[in-house]
């Protein structure tokens, strides 16, 4: 259905992922628990709970495993986590170091289960999760931002809440970054698969809102839902 809506705006490369994708999340129909992610050799953060309609991590585990491997970053900061879904993200920062961590969802699936598994994991005194579209209810600035971002071009199905972390025309990405800027001290962390091309690549869109682009990868995906080159890019503001 989603793929025939936007067959002119993806390739077919692009169409079979977002069709694997689609596929993996509609049928899931309960909440399910993800037994195990790997963080780093012998390290495993185990019991995440996906709900019906909430994006399920894939590429974004990386993104929790550079977080972990790299949590020296974290230490003693204040993290906000916007696109939060199940709340991987903001809740590996809370486990590994940051002293605050502020978790945001577009959807009411998603803030749900970002907050059970804030309860889930024992971190309710440092994490505290909030729903709104983009930064709307954090007037707070934090020391880190990170942002999952839809990675394909294409309009979110309302039917299908977990298509808003899928899909985007473009559009969202420049609203982010220009937000952000009111609310980031340090640096932003967000993702990207090149294979999705360049309407919600930060690596391509950052900069022209100024700011500098570090590339942390890449990193060759061949299994699972998503496939191809990874990136995790740190962006910060040029002064």
């Amino acid at each position: 259905m989603i793929i025939e809506r936007h067959r002119t705006a993806l390739t077919a490369a692009q169409a079979e992922q977002v069709a694997r994708q689609f596929a993996l999340h509609v049928k899931c129909d309960k909440p399910q628990s993800i037994d195990s992610i790997p963080l780093d050799s012998g390290i495993d953060l185990e019991g995440l709970e996906i709900h019906p309609g909430v994006l399920r991590p894939m590429s974004s585990k990386r993104l929790a495993a550079f977080l972990y491997r790299n949590r020296e970053m974290l230490d003693s900061k204040e993290v906000i986590d916007i696109g939060s879904g199940c709340g991987l993200q903001g809740i590996v920062a809370a486990l590994y170091g940051a002293s605050r961590v502020i978790l945001s969802d577009l959807t009411v699936e998603a803030w749900r289960n970002t907050s059970e598994n804030i309860s889930r994991f024992d971190v309710t005194e440092k994490c505290e999760s909030r729903r709104g579209d983009l930064f709307e209810k954090i007037p707070e600035s934090g020391d880190i931002v990170i942002f999952a971002q839809p990675y394909f071009a294409g309009c979110p199905d309302p039917r299908y809440p977990f298509t808003y972390g899928m899909l985007d025309e473009g559009e969202l990405i420049h609203r982010f970054f220009e937000q952000a800027k009111a609310h980031v001290r340090e640096r932003i962390l967000m993702t990207y698969l090149d294979l999705a091309g360049d309407v919600n690549n930060p690596r391509v869109q950052g900069p022209k809102h100024g700011y500098r682009v570090i590339e942390h990868g890449p990193e060759i995906l061949t299994t699972g839902e998503q496939r191809g080159l990874f990136w995790v890019h740190e962006l910060t503001l040029r002064h």
